[in-house]
């Protein structure tokens, strides 16, 4: 595999995860009240 490869695979998993991530804490806003410290 080579390095741009396995950046783009970084990249696009990092991606998803930050968009499950925003998903999962606008669903469950009030769960965590330290999430909407801003």
């Amino acid at each position: 595999m080579t390095d741009l490869a396995f950046i783009l695979l970084t990249v696009a998993f990092f991606a998803a995860v930050a968009l499950v991530a925003r998903r999962a804490s606008a669903s469950h806003d009030s769960a965590r009240p330290s999430g909407r410290r801003k």
